[in-house]
């Protein structure tokens, strides 16, 4: 299962499940523009970039 930590103006939250993310946008919880990072990545990167993401 896939684990994502999100970032948003340097506070980092979850890590979520992927299904938690999609949950979490439409809610207005997390935004699209918040970065995110998982276990293979490099660097963080945009949240709408993470593989099952959609908003």
């Amino acid at each position: 299962m896939l684990l994502v930590k999100v970032s948003r103006d340097g506070v980092e939250m979850g890590p979520y499940t992927v299904e938690q993310i999609n949950e979490y946008l439409e809610e207005g919880l997390l935004l699209p523009t918040d970065d995110a990072w998982h276990e293979g990545l490099p660097n963080w990167e945009s949240l709408l970039l993470i593989e099952g993401v959609v908003f």
